[in-house]
C-alpha cells in the first residue's frame, strides 16, 4: 500500500465494504502515481455498475473489477466543472460537470462521502481560482489620477476569507490535515498581499 493511502486511510472505504471490493481496492493500489494523495474513497454505482469511488489530488477514479463487469473511468480534477451532491432523499447522488458532459454516481455509500467529494472539488476549484488569477490592468497608458474607491471590502480579501472559511470546513471534516490547512492558509494570504501590492487594493 503506498504512503499516500496509508496516510488518508481515515477516510476510507469503511470495514464492510472492504472484502466486497477487495480487486477493486488492488487495482487502485496498481494505477496510483509516485506521490499522488488519496483523499477519500467510497462505494458507488455509475449506470448498472457497481464500484468504487476514489479521489485523488489529481484525479477522480471508477474502478469496477468485477467477475462479469469491468470498468474504468478518470477524470482529472482540473477538468471537473461543477460537483454537487444530493440531499434528502437524494443524499448519496453525486453529480459532476466535466468539458460539457453530466458525471452522476448514485448509491454512494457511506452516503455523506458524496457531499465530501463535492465539497473538496469545490474549495479546490475556488482555492485554484485565486491562486491562479492574475491582475487585468484598468489602463495601457498613464490614466492620470483615479477616481476614490467606494468603502468596501476588497474583492481580493473577500474571496480569501470565503476561501479560508471553506478550508477550515474542509479541515474539521477531516479532508485537509493541520499542515495542509496551514500551508494554504499560508498560500492564500500571501496570494492577496500580492494583488494588494499589484494595485487591486485601495
Amino acid at each position: 500500500m503506498t504512503e499516500a493511502m496509508s496516510h488518508r486511510d481515515r477516510i476510507s472505504l469503511p470495514g464492510s465494504a472492504l472484502l466486497s471490493f477487495k480487486r477493486e481496492l488492488e487495482k487502485l493500489e496498481e494505477i496510483l502515481a509516485d506521490g499522488e494523495e488519496l483523499a477519500i474513497q467510497a462505494a458507488a454505482i455509475r449506470g448498472m455498475t457497481n464500484g468504487i469511488l476514489a479521489l485523488t489530488d489529481e484525479r477522480l477514479l471508477f474502478i469496477a473489477a468485477g467477475i462479469l463487469t469491468r470498468r474504468f473511468e478518470e477524470i482529472p480534477v482540473e477538468a471537473i466543472e461543477e460537483a454537487k451532491a444530493g440531499s434528502g432523499i437524494h443524499r448519496g447522488e453525486l453529480e459532476l460537470v466535466a468539458g460539457q458532459e453530466k458525471v452522476r454516481f448514485v448509491a454512494v455509500n457511506p452516503p455523506e462521502r458524496a457531499a465530501m467529494i463535492a465539497g473538496y472539488l469545490q474549495a479546490r476549484e475556488r482555492f485554484s481560482e485565486l491562486t491562479e488569477s492574475q491582475p487585468i490592468p484598468l489602463f495601457e497608458d498613464d490614466p492620470g489620477e483615479l477616481p476614490e474607491p467606494p468603502p468596501a471590502t476588497p474583492q481580493p480579501l473577500r474571496e480569501a476569507a470565503t476561501l479560508e472559511e471553506r478550508l477550515v470546513e474542509l479541515h474539521e471534516a477531516g479532508i485537509l490535515t493541520d499542515e495542509e490547512l496551514e500551508a494554504k492558509r499560508k498560500l492564500v494570504a500571501e496570494r492577496a498581499e500580492e494583488q494588494a501590492e499589484e494595485g487591486l487594493e485601495p
